[in-house]
């Protein structure tokens, strides 16, 4: 029952309510507040009254029951002050609530009363609290123009961690060998830890399937293994959580051995000589050496200390070796 239809019938809280006086408005305001699926937010309703107190308010809050599946009401530092006493009642949605006192009290602007919601399993990111029908009166039983605004429950939208970086070092492996690689997230693991899904582009390098950041760590590593391989390649090593990904790439260099060793002419009578020549695999970024060999004693090498070759030497070049002669 709306507070100023009592007027004329009956006294209200101790005090005669008279009807249609105007005075200055009243407004209540509520409170907005934060909290995650399942939890409970507190939302205050204040009064605020630039002229006349109120000596007694009610009013309606409008709770949508998808949203929220618990609610209850008590009363504020503000109103507990007037000694007043704040009954609540209502059905499916809604819960009108009567605040007032057999005493000679006003009410102080602040909070009136607070009202505790509880979020169900499936409530919308924000949802609006309506506060509906509000009225009040003042200590002479004057009903006083009054105004409500509601406020706003906002469910905190969950952002899954991560990838940040991956990183893997040494960047370049020649030969057979490993590299160690740190998989950072944008945040700490949440608990139980983060499972990262890890991947290769290359049958040279081997990693795990996954590797898992520890609950309130950032970071974590693991290895990642390469075999020798016959000419320079790069492999892409991929980590990937909740739909993000990190990418580091590891150089794989072949090691620099010989293609060929040709020597001519490949017949030899005695006391003759024949010239020999040295192909690499791939281009020599530095200077190499060759240990030459041979199994024959007939065979008179004039050189079989390692042997430079020129830096730079590419596959289709050649370098030939000091003459081989016969004895």
């Amino acid at each position: 029952m709306k507070l100023a239809s009592l007027t004329r019938t009956i006294v209200f809280a101790g005090l005669s309510l008279s009807a249609f006086a105007s005075e200055p408005s009243v407004s209540l305001s509520l409170s907005s507040g934060t909290a995650p699926v399942g939890g409970s937010v507190n939302l205050d309703l204040s009064l605020t009254s630039p002229g006349t107190q109120p000596a007694g308010l009610q009013w309606t809050f409008d709770i949508p029951t998808a949203d929220f599946t618990a609610s209850s009401v008590v009363i504020g530092p503000s109103a507990a002050s007037a000694a007043k006493t704040l009954v609540c009642s209502g059905g499916s949605g809604t819960v009108t609530c009567l605040l007032t006192g057999i005493n000679s009290n006003t009410m102080p602007n602040g909070v009136v009363a607070t009202l505790t919601l509880t979020l169900s399993a499936g409530a919308n990111p924000i949802r609006g609290i309506q506060v509906l029908n509000p009225d009040s009166v003042s200590l002479a039983g004057d009903s006083l123009t009054t105004s409500a605004t509601g406020g706003v429950v906002t469910v905190p939208v969950a952002v899954p961690v991560g990838l940040s970086s991956l990183i893997c070092g040494p960047s370049t492996i020649t030969g057979s060998g490993s590299a160690t690689c740190t998989a950072t997230l944008n945040a700490s693991a949440p608990t139980g830890g983060a499972i990262v899904a890890l991947s290769d582009n290359s049958t040279f390098v081997t990693t795990p399937a996954s590797v898992t950041v520890a609950a309130g760590a950032a970071t974590a590593t693991f290895t990642a293994t390469a075999v020798t391989v016959t000419a320079d390649v790069s492999a892409v090593v991929t980590a990937t959580l909740n739909g993000s990904s990190a990418t580091s790439s590891i150089t794989l260099v072949a090691p620099i051995v010989p293609s060929t060793l040709t020597c001519a002419p490949a017949s030899l009578a005695s006391g003759a000589a024949a010239t020999c020549t040295v192909t690499l695999k791939k281009i020599a970024p530095l200077a190499v050496l060759v240990t030459l060999s041979d199994n024959s004693a007939a065979l008179r090498p004039l050189v079989l200390s390692p042997l430079a070759l020129h830096r730079h030497l590419r596959p289709q070049q050649v370098q030939s070796l000091p003459t081989a002669r016969l004895l």
